[in-house]
């Protein structure tokens, strides 16, 4: 564990038990596909949302569509929803980033922030947050070059 931005963050254990995640305020997963990630690590991240757990799920161009979610266990919590498929990044004229993921956003998803495109779905207790921006960003000005972005993500505040 190793504390940022008053969270503590480790790496991803797929084999960790749901009971073992609840230690943790967020689960972030980054650029990792629900198939890599495997059935059962997916219905533990289910389990640990569904008890109260927090997931974010930054959209690296492993994510979502081209990363299997939509046809995974973790389809059924989503902010968004769409179809898997290796075409579901879609080129956009943004200063931020050049590709979003091709989704729709749920009608019971609630916005986090419009400038970064952030959703949020409330699943049993827990939460989970997409940013539907593909990450590999807009080389010339990508959005991680702004200090706050990951602050806005999870809307926490520095202490």
């Amino acid at each position: 564990k190793q504390p940022l931005l008053g969270a503590d963050l480790i790496a991803f254990n797929a084999k960790l038990e749901a009971k073992e995640l609840r230690k943790y305020q967020w689960v972030i997963l980054y650029d990792v596909s629900a198939k890599l990630l495997g059935w059962k690590a997916c219905m533990r991240l289910k389990e640990y949302v569904r008890s109260g757990g927090k997931l974010l799920i930054l959209g690296g161009v492993q994510t979502l569509g081209r990363g299997g979610y939509f046809s995974s266990p973790l389809a059924e919590y989503l902010p968004v929803k769409g179809v898997d498929s290796p075409t579901s990044l879609k080129k956009v004229d943004h200063p931020n980033t050049a590709y979003i993921h091709k989704s729709k956003v749920r009608k019971t998803a609630k916005v986090i922030d419009r400038e970064l495109p952030v959703y949020e779905a409330k699943f049993g207790n827990g939460l989970v947050r997409i940013l539907k921006w593909a990450t590999i960003g807009n080389p010339d000005q990508p959005f991680w070059r702004n200090k706050d972005w990951f602050e806005k993500t999870l809307k926490i505040k520095k202490k």
